[in-house]
């Protein structure tokens, strides 16, 4: 497969690695609380940025589907993809060459590439490892050996479609743990994240999503009278949205309005 813009696809084989390597963040994981407790043994976290790409809420949850946390198209986490003008606020941070395997193995649904980002403490630029998107059906070639019952042990027993997918939103929980960290991680990253993210259809930003989630929250409060399709998705909203996550959502949009 073709590799995505602004890196190179990851060929440990033909690779000289030292005793650890460098690995880029951009979701939750730009809040250093996240990112141990997900990787104890890091080391040298720092923030940075990322030229080339923007965040994309495409790639179905199956662990937040198993969870109970995923209903009707909320169900995306998000990616990193290819943008050209677009820059990524990012965490940086360094862990043992020896938990490779098992990183690219918990990271199997998603395309890891080589790419140059920028830490704040450093003026030279640093060799990174990004989890970027990737698609269906290298996934199943690549993690699942190309057998389906493999696949159906990780993927399909407990959802049927395509991994990648343009119609998705995101699961609801996932997002309001990424919001929180770029709060965390100041308002440059809080700006970043809600004007570099993009829901499935790669053009609608988190930004945006946010404001017509709230808005539309007030409004069916008001509106006893819906469709059904209408009222599928107003019940699913309802479900997730506590007026804790409303109030929350709606500072961090006012707090959020620096430059991305």
């Amino acid at each position: 497969s073709a590799a995505p813009a602004g890196g190179h696809v990851v060929d440990l084989s033909g690779r000289r690695l030292g005793a650890r390597v460098c690995i880029v963040g951009y979701a939750s994981l730009v809040d250093e609380r996240w990112a141990r407790q997900d990787t104890p043994s890091l080391s040298e976290y720092r923030l940075g940025w990322l030229q080339g790409y923007a965040r994309c809420f495409n790639l179905v949850s199956v662990i937040n589907i198993r969870r109970g946390n995923a209903i009707g198209r909320r169900l995306a986490s998000c990616t990193a993809v290819a943008m050209p003008g677009s820059a990524l606020r990012v965490a940086l941070f360094s862990v043992p060459t020896t938990e490779l395997p098992e990183l690219l193995r918990r990271e199997a649904r998603l395309r890891p590439v080589w790419v140059t980002a920028t830490a704040d403490d450093a003026s030279a630029p640093v060799e990174a490892l990004l989890f970027a998107a990737s698609d269906n059906e290298r996934y199943l070639r690549e993690a699942c050996g190309g057998d389906r019952a493999v696949y159906h042990t990780h993927v399909g027993q407990f959802y049927s479609g395509e991994l990648y997918r343009s119609d998705l939103l995101p699961v609801h929980s996932y997002m309001m743990r990424c919001l929180r960290a770029h709060q965390v991680a100041g308002p440059a990253a809080l700006a970043n994240f809600l004007d570099r993210s993009f829901l499935g259809d790669g053009a609608t930003s988190l930004r945006e999503y946010l404001c017509a989630e709230l808005l539309a929250g007030a409004e069916s409060q008001s509106m006893p009278g819906r469709r059904p399709a209408q009222a599928e998705e107003e019940n699913a909203r309802d479900v997730y949205w506590t007026a804790v996550d409303r109030a929350e959502a709606a500072a961090c949009l006012e707090h959020g309005s620096g430059a991305a």
